[in-house]
């Protein structure tokens, strides 16, 4: 039995996120059902991390075990035949037995993308949350470094999720500014549920003048959600980078 990894894209916008739910239409769901048609096994794929309705990815992996003769070379071509045109499979790899997908994570990394203008850009409106006010994008810059270093992200977070510990360590937080297109980057041990969209939400609350740089240290010694900036929306979301640990990287 192999265990396959499969590294993908996909635009989340017509998603109900990554885990297989009923009624709904997932990530996981699209493609377990296009493992089962090629391979006739009731496969269990397991995927790198939680990501929630809307939500996109630039770069996401799964695996899972299989007893199909089909080629590593081949299974992105016939997924990606049998799954909707939202999803990308990019490449397949053949892992160590012990190699998941989720468990064997080291960092993560997201990215939020702000639109910052007054009219709408119809392609951009799936792809980044638009803020028509103005933003001192200098204040954002230097919020996002009160995020570095291991803290308790109570103040961060939303319910629905339990989780033993609020505790994460951001390894890098820095923002960048194109034209009209702010993106806020997070690199993480762990992400707590809403996590990255609520330190989105702070960071435009401090770069529209509604939070001063000295109140982030506050709201984050606080553990109170409710001083924190809102969670922005989902489709400014999305998940770019899964490091894995250092005995997995010949592989992939």
């Amino acid at each position: 039995m192999r265990n396959i990894a499969l590294k993908l894209s996909f635009d989340g916008t017509d998603f109900h996120g990554y885990q297989i739910q009923k009624n709904a239409h997932t990530i996981e769901s699209e493609i377990t059902n296009a493992l089962k048609k090629l391979t006739n096994e009731n496969i269990k794929i397991v995927g790198c991390g939680r990501t929630d309705s809307g939500v996109h990815a630039y770069e996401y992996f799964i695996n899972f075990k299989t007893e199909s003769k089909i080629t590593v070379e081949k299974f992105p071509d016939a997924i990606n035949a049998n799954i909707n045109s939202d999803i990308s499979i990019i490449k397949a790899y053949i892992m160590p037995d012990n190699f998941h997908a989720r468990f064997s994570t080291i960092k993560k990394t997201y990215v939020y993308r702000i639109l910052n203008r007054k009219d709408r850009d119809p392609f951009e409106k799936r792809f980044s949350h638009k803020y028509g006010g103005e933003i001192d994008f200098s204040k954002i810059e230097q919020g996002t470094k009160e995020f570095i270093g291991t803290h308790d992200f109570s103040s961060h977070k939303s319910k629905g999720t339990e989780t033993k510990t609020s505790i994460r360590t951001i390894f890098d937080c820095y923002a960048t500014k194109n034209q009209d297109i702010i993106e806020i980057y997070i690199t993480a041990d762990g992400f707590l549920y809403n996590m990255a969209r609520t330190i989105a939400g702070t960071l435009l609350d401090c770069g529209t003048g509604k939070t001063n740089l000295e109140e982030i240290k506050q709201i984050l010694e606080s553990l109170d959600r409710k001083k924190a900036g809102p969670t922005l929306p989902a489709n400014g979301l999305f998940m770019k980078k899964t490091i894995y640990k250092e005995e997995f990287n010949e592989h992939y």
